[in-house]
């Protein structure tokens, strides 16, 4: 965000960190309720364990589905 690189996009964070991301960034949509969010090839995702559904996110999107379940099974 301090990049700059999310202003005018939308983001993804975790629920307690939303208001303040508002608050120092207010050129960025911040969906908190959003698990994941994809925008112009920035990927962003909040929580503690998210990281897992945005790595199952990207292998469906770049691979396939059935490998996306099978790495959700081992994960």
């Amino acid at each position: 965000a301090a990049s700059g690189l999310l202003d005018g996009k939308s983001c993804s964070t975790h629920w307690s960190a939303a208001d303040e991301l508002r608050r120092q960034y207010p050129a960025i949509e911040v969906k908190a309720d959003c698990l994941i969010t994809d925008e112009q090839g920035i990927y962003t995702n909040g929580g503690a364990y998210s990281f897992l559904n945005l790595i199952l996110y990207l292998v469906e999107k770049y691979y396939d589905r059935s490998t996306a379940i099978f790495c959700s099974k081992v994960f």
